[in-house]
Formats: C-alpha cells, structure tokens, sequence
C-alpha cells in the first residue's frame, strides 16, 4: 500500500514551480523509517538541460 501526502504552505498552488522543482520538503525511507528532508532542487532555477 502507498500513502501519498503532499502539503504546500500557500492557500494557492504554484503549479509551474512544483513541476520544475518540485515540493520543498520530501519523505525519504531512511533505515526503514520515514524521514521528511528539504528538496536539494527547490529554491534552484532549474535549467532545459537538467
């Protein structure tokens, strides 16, 4: 089963940054146990080329 959660600090979404960067924060499986990091993409102006 996959439990999927997103959460976003805005009333709005702003979908362009989500689909260049995506979320500011991701769930990661770290020894077996859920662990939220920040994004090391988000905040970048991401380039075509990446």
């Amino acid at each position: 089963m996959t439990i999927t959660f997103f959460a976003y600090p805005a009333a709005g979404h702003d979908y362009g940054t989500i689909e260049q960067q995506g979320f500011r924060k991701l769930i990661v499986a770290r020894d077996g146990r859920p662990e939220i990091v920040d994004n090391p993409r988000w905040g970048k102006i991401m380039r075509n080329d990446e």
